[in-house]
C-alpha cells in the first residue's frame, strides 16, 4: 500500500495530466452533442473501455518528451476537431474513403465550413482546454528520458489494441451480402467511440492501403471492362426526361411503405405512374450517377468512363437528340460529377448559379417552360432532393411533418407530381417518358447512424418511378432492379439494342476505383413495389 501511494505521488502529475486530456476530450464530446445536430457520439452511447483507453492514452502521452506531449495531445485533440467539422458537413462519421473525398474537395467542404460558426465555437472550446491544461501540468510532470523509449511502445500497443479488440469480432455477415474486396478487414467508425478514436481508425486504414493504392494505380479486376457501345436500332421520335433525386431512399416514402407520416401524398394518388424500389449502383453521389450515365455494372469500371462509348447523352447525341443536363445543385457541389458525365456532349448544361434563387426544386419544373418539345430531347435534372442541410430544401408551407427530411421528401413528392401533370398537358404526339430514381438513400438516426456512405439497405434501396404518355413499355419496366437495369432502359428508350440485366448486382461503395468495397447481390428479388 505504501509502494502504491509512494508511486502515485510521485507520478501524480502524470495521472492529473490523463485526466485532463480525459476532460477536454469528454467535453468536446459533450458540446459537440449540444452544438451539433443528430451528433450521437456523447455520454449515453461512449462505453466505459473507451473510457478507459482514453485516460491509458493520456497517462502513456504524459511519459514522453515534453514536446512531444504537446505534439501527440495537440494531434489528437485536432483529430476530434476534423472529426466534427467532417460530420457537421456530411452527417457520418468519417471513413477511411472519406480522407480521399475531403482532400479532393476540399475548397467546397472549407468553403462550407467557413459559415459553420458552431464548429469555430467547438474549436476553440477544444484548444482553449488542451491549452488549460498543457500549461497547467508540463512544468509539473517530471520527465524521463529513459521512460519515454517505453512510453512510445505502449502508445503503439494501445493504438493498435485498440483496433484489434474493436474488430477482431465483428461478424460482417450480419450484412444481408457479404461484403466482398477485403472489406471485412476495414476499420469502421462507430457511434459509441470518441470522435479522435474515429478519426484514427478510418485514418489509419487510408494511409496503409488507400493512398498505396491511389500512388500505385491498382485496379481491381473490373478497372479494364468495357462494353462495346450498344448498337443503334432505328431513330427514335421522342421526349425523355430522366430525373435524379438526391439522397432519397424508398424507406422514407409513404408510397413504399413508410408509416411514421405521409410523405407522398400525390404520387400514391396518382393512377398514371409505375414505381418499384430498386438498388442503387452506389452509396454515395459519384459513385450512383457514375452507373447511371455510363451503363456501369461493375465497381470500379473506370476505364468505361473515360472512354465515354456509353455515356448516355454520347448516345443520345448520336441519335439526333437535344442534350441537356440541369442541376439545382450550385457548380462548387458538381465537381464530383462533372467528370462522370461527357460534358462535351451536352448541348445545355446549367447549375444552381443560373437558376432562380432560393433554390428549390420547381426550377427543374420552371426549366421545362424553355423546352420545344417537338424535338427529340434528353433532359437529366438533377435535384437538390433531400440533400444536407435538409432544412433548406423546402419553403416554409412544406414545413408540415415531424422533421425537415420529411418536409423535405414531402416537397420532393410535390415536385414530381407537378412535374408529370406539366408534360403530360404538352400538346405533342411524341412519346414522352419520365424515369426517376435517386442517387441513394439516408440514414437520419436510425440505429444511431446518420448519412449515407453505408452498405445497409436503407441506403441501396432506392426510389423508381416510370411515366409514359403513351403507356409503352410498361411491362418491361416491371423488370428493373437496379440502377443498371435502369441506365439499360433508358438507353433502349434513347433507341439502342440494351435489354435488362440483373442476374447479378453490384452495389458500389463511396470510391469510384471501389477501393470503398462493394456489394455483390445474387438474389434480385424485391418485394415491395406498387
Amino acid at each position: 500500500m505504501r509502494l502504491d501511494r509512494s508511486i502515485f505521488k510521485k507520478y501524480r502529475y502524470n495521472f492529473l495530466f490523463a485526466f485532463g486530456f480525459l476532460g477536454i476530450v469528454f467535453s468536446f464530446e459533450f458540446f459537440s452533442f449540444l452544438f451539433v445536430d443528430n451528433y450521437a457520439s456523447t455520454l449515453k452511447l461512449i462505453r466505459l473501455e473507451n473510457i478507459l483507453l482514453v485516460l491509458a492514452t493520456g497517462l502513456v502521452i504524459s511519459f514522453m518528451h515534453r514536446y512531444v506531449v504537446l505534439f501527440v495531445a495537440f494531434v489528437l485533440v485536432l483529430a476530434s476537431v476534423l472529426e466534427v467539422a467532417y460530420y457537421m458537413f456530411f452527417g457520418s462519421y468519417i471513413q477511411a474513403i472519406d480522407f480521399y473525398q475531403f482532400f479532393i474537395h476540399f475548397s467546397e467542404v472549407s468553403e462550407s465550413l467557413g459559415y459553420e460558426y458552431k464548429l469555430l465555437v467547438l474549436a476553440s472550446l477544444a484548444f482553449v482546454m488542451y491549452a488549460v491544461v498543457c500549461i497547467i501540468f508540463i512544468n509539473k510532470i517530471d520527465f524521463k528520458t529513459h521512460k519515454s523509449g517505453y512510453a512510445y511502445l505502449i502508445l503503439a500497443m494501445l493504438l493498435y489494441g485498440d483496433v484489434f479488440y474493436k474488430y477482431k469480432g465483428m461478424n460482417y455477415e450480419k450484412y444481408e451480402y457479404k461484403l466482398s474486396h477485403g472489406i471485412a478487414l476495414r476499420v469502421l467508425p462507430t457511434s459509441d467511440s470518441f470522435a479522435f478514436a474515429n478519426f484514427y481508425g478510418s485514418f489509419q486504414y487510408f494511409v496503409l492501403r488507400i493512398v498505396p493504392n491511389k500512388i500505385m494505380d491498382s485496379k481491381n479486376k473490373f478497372s479494364d471492362t468495357i462494353f462495346e457501345s450498344p448498337k443503334k436500332l432505328n431513330s427514335i421520335n421522342a421526349n425523355i426526361i430522366f430525373i435524379i433525386g438526391e439522397s432519397l431512399g424508398s424507406d422514407k416514402m409513404s408510397l413504399f411503405g413508410y408509416n411514421k407520416n405521409i410523405t407522398t401524398p400525390k404520387l400514391q394518388n396518382r393512377d398514371d405512374i409505375y414505381s418499384s424500389v430498386v438498388y442503387a449502383g452506389g452509396t454515395f453521389t459519384k459513385t450512383s450517377v457514375a452507373v447511371l450515365l455510363n451503363r456501369l455494372k461493375y465497381p470500379g469500371q473506370t476505364a468505361q468512363i473515360s472512354k465515354q462509348n456509353n455515356c448516355l447523352f454520347n448516345l443520345a447525341k448520336q441519335n439526333s437528340f437535344q442534350t441537356y443536363f440541369v442541376s439545382n445543385q450550385e457548380s462548387r457541389h458538381l465537381t464530383i460529377v462533372d467528370n462522370l458525365i461527357c460534358k462535351k456532349y451536352i448541348d445545355t448544361y446549367l447549375s444552381g448559379d443560373d437558376l432562380a434563387k432560393p433554390l428549390f426544386d420547381i426550377n427543374l419544373v420552371n426549366f421545362l417552360e424553355e423546352i420545344n418539345f417537338d424535338k427529340n430531347n434528353f433532359i437529366v435534372l438533377q435535384q437538390r432532393g433531400s440533400h444536407l442541410p435538409y432544412a433548406l430544401q423546402s419553403p416554409k408551407s412544406f414545413k408540415k411533418l415531424n422533421s425537415e427530411y420529411e418536409n423535405s421528401v414531402l416537397y420532393t413528392d410535390f415536385v414530381l407530381d407537378r412535374l408529370i401533370t406539366k408534360i403530360k398537358e404538352q400538346k405533342t404526339d411524341k412519346d414522352t417518358y419520365i424515369v426517376f430514381t435517386s442517387d441513394h438513400g439516408e440514414f437520419v438516426g436510425e440505429r444511431n447512424l446518420w448519412g449515407h456512405g453505408h452498405f445497409e439497405k436503407e441506403i441501396y434501396e432506392v426510389p423508381f418511378i416510370y411515366f409514359s404518355n403513351k403507356d409503352s413499355y410498361t411491362d418491361e419496366v416491371k423488370n428493373i432492379k437496379s440502377h443498371f437495369d435502369i441506365s439499360n432502359f433508358v438507353s433502349k428508350l434513347l433507341g439502342y439494342d440494351t435489354k435488362i440485366d440483373n442476374d447479378e448486382i453490384y452495389i458500389n461503395g463511396t470510391d469510384l476505383d471501389a477501393l470503398a468495397g462493394y456489394l455483390h447481390i445474387k438474389d434480385t428479388n424485391i418485394t415491395r413495389h406498387r
